[in-house]
């Protein structure tokens, strides 16, 4: 199964407004599901930046340490943001509206899916 396909995999969690894999170092979209009319673009570009400081900063709390996911929260919405094992260099950028999604069993299958996608680092 290709990555697009398990991205689309996606779509029946209840809320889910957009979905991209983004990457870190300048929050370029690789692939996106969801909502076209969501500004996606000026989410990820910010959400690597929040993302490199999380990143940062617990590396520097505990080197040993591995940032699993940063979460934000609005009145309306949902922002998760969940770093890949197989690539540190690309994250899955989650956004699910608030009063439509249950924010565990979200977390729960983006997690379960971010093991899935193959991105090995050359």
């Amino acid at each position: 199964m290709d990555n697009h396909s398990l991205l689309k995999r996606l779509n029946k969690i209840e809320g889910l407004i957009v979905l991209a894999l983004v990457d870190t170092f300048d929050g370029s979209i690789l692939e996106t599901i969801g909502d076209e009319f969501f500004n996606i673009d000026l989410a990820a570009a910010e959400g690597a930046n929040l993302f490199n400081y999380q990143k940062q900063l617990m590396n520097e709390i505990d080197p040993n340490d591995f940032l699993e996911s940063v979460l934000m929260s609005t009145d309306n919405q949902y922002h998760i943001i969940t770093p890949l094992e197989t690539n540190h260099g690309l994250f899955l950028y989650a956004v699910l509206d608030r009063e439509h999604t249950n924010l565990g069993y979200a977390r729960h299958e983006i997690q379960k899916l971010e093991r899935n996608l193959n991105f090995y680092t050359y």
